[in-house]
């Protein structure tokens, strides 16, 4: 038997250089890379013509179309450094609409224009475009006509950048999903390009949409590839919501907005980073201390935005409720009134709860009056004023026996708001 298995081996040894000298006499025509790219994209239209064409009699073959268009994005790696590749392109958007993906199909044929704005497969390209969004295309119609109808200039990757940003300018789920694939063939195809951390933002807000994890990793990527991108912010801002809002991920949140604060503290951003971690601190670690002191920074450092009204009267209610600290949430709703007088609705009302927890729970008889002074002097023509006037009035003669400060406050009502209707019962209390 060992005799048998030897004389096999050597046999199989001898034969093997005359089996790979017999391939090696077959001829093959010697091509050039135009050559086969030509070949290739030829056996790729072929085949989807032949089932494009039998989808009109039988049905159509997902499979293949799935097939082809993996097959046409290998020939565009290969490939796109050859004028052909606007051909392949244009391919690509002809068979995705015969898939009814009509939104990526769109965005083929507009990145054939940007792409390869001087070939004559963009005019190809353009009318294609303009027939699909005349026949379906009521809801952004318009966006996608100045998209074609958009000035293309500079070097490519500029060009692809543009139409990105226009794209991402639409909102629309579909759209949101072909745009994705463009910016994923982007950032594989240029990832040396010097903003390529716009369009890695860019698409991680896109993908957000769909999914949150994902949004998660691909600011992520952003934050440990790019980290002096001029987006980082944006991107550990955008990380942390998503973590908070839609993932629940409350302590990996704190930490990545506790991270942006302490990385740009005076960053626009940063007050919706202390917005978003007071809500926490509120909701979810019952740290109400925490939540104040994070409101208070928005205060501090963003004093005439509006989000300084909320967080105000927010701290206010934290103070009041949760800390057991009248006095506190008493301070913070003047503050808030000081601060906002162009906010009149929610600044008196904020000296109207200022009053009513000083009279109630503080049992501050002069803080009481002064708060209501203030509603007078600060929000004169106000409905308040005059209301103020008579309470403080009524409240300094019955609480405070001081019958001549009241008469004063009454005389003033009468003089400022003769026609009121409080003026007339104020000059019943004088006589």
């Amino acid at each position: 038997m060992k005799n048998v298995w030897m004389f096999i081996t050597v046999l199989t040894l001898t034969l093997s250089p005359i089996w790979a000298q017999a391939g090696s006499n077959i001829k093959r025509p010697s091509l050039s890379e135009k050559e086969v790219s030509i070949l290739h994209l030829n056996l790729i239209r072929n085949h989807f013509e032949a089932s494009a064409h039998k989808r009109s009699f039988f049905s159509s073959s997902s499979e293949l179309n799935d097939t082809l268009l993996q097959d046409i994005d290998l020939f565009l790696n290969q490939y796109n450094h050859l004028p052909i590749a606007a051909d392949a392109l244009f391919l690509k958007g002809r068979i995705l609409l015969n898939q009814d993906e009509e939104e990526k199909a769109a965005v083929t044929w507009l990145q054939v224009l940007y792409e390869y704005p001087q070939s004559e497969t963009a005019i190809s390209a353009k009318q294609r475009l303009l027939i699909l969004i005349e026949k379906d295309w009521d809801d952004y119609t318009k966006e996608i006509t100045a998209i074609i109808n958009h000035k293309i200039k500079g070097e490519k990757t500029s060009r692809l950048l543009s139409l990105i940003k226009q794209l991402y300018k639409i909102d629309d789920k579909n759209l949101d999903n072909a745009l994705a694939d463009l910016q994923i063939q982007f950032l594989s195809r240029f990832p040396n390009y010097p903003y390529v951390d716009e369009v890695q933002i860019l698409y991680a807000h896109n993908i957000a949409t769909t999914s949150a994890k994902s949004g998660v990793f691909a600011f992520e990527k952003l934050l440990t590839l790019y980290p002096n991108s001029a987006y980082r912010a944006e991107a550990l801002l955008a990380t942390a919501d998503l973590q908070q809002k839609e993932l629940k991920q409350y302590d990996e949140a704190v930490t990545n907005y506790k991270k942006l604060i302490r990385e740009y503290p005076r960053h626009t951003l940063v007050k919706r980073a202390y917005k978003n971690l007071a809500l926490i601190q509120m909701k979810h670690q019952k740290d109400y201390a925490g939540a104040v002191q994070s409101l208070n920074k928005i205060v501090q450092l963003f004093p005439k935005d509006e989000m300084s009204l909320w967080a105000l009267q927010t701290a206010a209610d934290l103070q009041e409720g949760k800390l057991k600290d009248p006095f506190s949430a008493v301070q913070s709703l003047r503050k808030l009134a000081k601060m906002f007088p162009n906010y009149e609705k929610e600044a008196v009302k904020a000296l109207k709860d200022a009053a009513k927890i000083a009279r109630k729970k503080l049992k501050d008889n002069n803080l009481y009056t002064q708060i209501l002074q203030q509603v007078v002097k600060d929000f004169s023509k106000s409905e308040a004023a005059p209301r103020a006037l008579y309470d403080l009035a009524d409240f300094t003669e019955k609480k405070m026996n001081n019958r001549k400060d009241a008469q004063n406050y009454y005389l003033q009502l009468i003089r400022q708001y003769p026609t009121h209707k409080l003026a007339e019962k104020a000059r019943k209390r004088l006589y």
